[in-house]
């Protein structure tokens, strides 16, 4: 079997090129080296020092005034929603105290002024002292409201028919116009309302348990 025959011209042509190809190679290796060198030399040179210095603590100096933002937002958010709870939690005891003298009394009219109060807890309206000023006029579903845009959600929606049926709950009427709740609903909705209570404090300060509370 004959070789195929190469001409000679066709062997110089291959040689120079890859004669180029080694050189250029060689040239660009050598400017990498020389890049790199430079480079170095300058991140060693007090101005190249000076120019990481300022780029690290910017860097910090911004990631520490984020860092406090995103905190202070947090205590405000906290501290917001520790007012909704003991705003919720005053009424809440309000109308424990009253359900109570409302149990121990077998006079329909006091049982009907003391309906009157849990009514007013519940309206939060301008007869009713909140515990918190900025709470003046603010029905109690309201405040589940707020406590729930917090993340406080299990249980809101129960808690928010609580507040009404203690608004819309006295049907029965007594001696006076006053109306009293019928047997057990008192009992029932104070229980909603103090469980979506306990469901809130887990949310908004796990921390404190329940003998630490306002109310």
């Amino acid at each position: 079997m004959n070789t195929p025959h190469v001409p000679e011209h066709v062997i110089q042509r291959i040689v120079a090129e890859e004669a180029t190809r080694i050189r250029v190679q060689a040239e660009l290796d050598k400017q990498t080296i020389t890049n790199r060198s430079k480079a170095w030399q300058f991140l060693n040179s007090n101005l190249g020092i000076f120019v990481l210095t300022t780029i690290f603590v910017s860097g910090i100096g911004s990631a520490f005034t984020l860092w406090q933002q995103h905190a202070r937002e947090v205590e405000a958010r906290r501290q917001a929603g520790l007012r909704l709870l003991a705003e919720f939690d005053f009424r809440l005891n309000e109308v424990q105290f009253r359900s109570s003298r409302i149990a121990k009394t077998d006079n329909p009219t006091n049982k009907g002024v003391e309906t009157m109060y849990v009514w007013r807890a519940a309206r939060g309206n301008s007869d009713f002292q909140p515990a918190v000023p900025q709470f003046r006029n603010v029905h109690w579903a309201g405040i589940i409201i707020q406590l729930a845009a917090q993340g406080a959600t299990e249980g809101s929606a129960k808690a928010i028919a609580a507040t009404r049926v203690l608004e819309n709950g006295g049907t029965v009427p007594v001696q006076g116009g006053y109306g009293v709740y019928p047997p057990g609903v008192l009992e029932q909705e104070i229980t909603a309302l103090q469980s979506y209570s306990d469901n809130a404090w887990k949310v908004i300060d796990p921390s404190r348990p329940p003998e630490r509370r306002p109310f």
